[in-house]
């Protein structure tokens, strides 16, 4: 297959010959026949169609059981305004509320952040939202 006359040609200003087309086009034709190949080529764009779509099913799919959230708030004046915000605008279609925020914080002091990762890890709370004593400085 290779046999043949050798001449060199410029292909984008670098010298060439047939034989590198040669070998070019039985690799491309080899790799293109191969099984992997043919099965990629059906499989990718069914996962990119099912990576584009399952994202917004499951971001309209609706909540069944009310989330206990929880919240380590430095503040100590945004835990009770945030939980009555959620629970007048997330509704589960049952008409509980959809969040129920739990106040992480005692009267022994407020959990450090391994504390309130022990909680989710528990199951106590599906997660927790830290809320610093700087953030009214930031805006």
């Amino acid at each position: 297959m290779l046999s043949g006359t050798y001449t060199r040609r410029l292909w984008k200003g670098v010298a060439v010959n047939n034989k590198t087309f040669a070998v070019a086009y039985w690799e491309f034709a080899e790799k293109v026949k191969s099984k992997a190949f043919i099965i990629s080529l059906v499989l990718m764009p069914i996962i990119m169609v099912a990576f584009g779509i399952l994202p917004t099913l499951l971001a309209f799919k609706e909540d069944d059981k009310t989330i206990t959230v929880g919240i380590v708030d430095e503040t100590g004046t945004l835990v009770q305004p945030l939980a009555e915000k959620l629970d007048q605008k997330y509704k589960l279609s049952s008409g509980q509320p959809n969040f129920a925020v739990k106040n992480l914080g005692s009267d022994a002091g407020l959990p450090t952040k391994t504390e309130a990762n022990r909680m989710v890890v528990d199951g106590k709370v599906e997660g927790y939202f830290f809320i610093p004593k700087a953030v009214y400085d930031s805006g």
